[in-house]
């Protein structure tokens, strides 16, 4: 098949061959509109034949006013459904665990997460000496931010009223924090 070229093949138009020409143009659009929306150019094609088998069936039963919109309709039709079976498949392969939205669970996900890196710094240095060696590399903003979150347990909500921030202008900071002191890390091991 040449580029540019479809797989599908359009009946020959009984009245015109605007009509032929209007219908390869539009199936060149809704082509180009499912492959912007799918991952992959396989996916995209049975998409377009899906809408053009549709469009086909369709029309030998009731006049279509305007072919273009009702295309784009059945292709949106088309896309939201495989969508949702991507996603149900994707459920199946990788279940997420059912978390409930309230503050004690995140609690818990925030502190099982600090453990796991504070274990990363115990077993990556040589905890008393090194530690301190790369705390001192940080500011003083940092050393107390640090001290706060990690050693006084101060959740993200007490830190934002403490200084004023956002959420998510604090879990920036923090988040900061652990890279630098991460670096800090990597350069000692090295």
């Amino acid at each position: 098949m040449k580029a540019g070229e479809s797989m599908f093949r359009f009946p020959k138009a009984s009245r015109k061959n605007n009509e032929s020409e209007d219908l390869k143009k539009l199936y060149n659009q809704i082509a180009n509109y499912c492959r912007k929306n799918l991952i992959d150019a396989a996916s995209a094609e049975e998409c377009t034949q899906e809408v053009f088998a549709v469009y086909f069936e369709k029309a030998s039963q009731m006049e279509i006013r305007d072919p273009r919109a009702w295309l784009f309709r059945t292709a949106d039709n088309y896309l939201h459904r495989f969508n949702q079976k991507f996603q149900q498949e994707k459920q199946e392969i990788f279940p997420l665990p059912n978390l409930e939205d309230d503050a004690e669970d995140m609690e818990d996900i925030r502190f099982a997460y600090e453990q796991d890196f504070d274990r990363f710094l115990e077993e990556s240095v040589d905890i008393g000496k090194e530690v301190n060696r790369i705390l001192s590399g940080l500011s003083h903003k940092e050393q107390t931010l640090y001290h706060q979150y990690y050693k006084e347990n101060m959740s993200i909500k007490e830190l934002m009223e403490l200084y004023q921030v956002s959420s998510t202008a604090m879990k920036a900071k923090l988040y900061r924090l652990k890279q630098h002191i991460l670096k800090c890390v990597q350069k000692l091991q090295q």
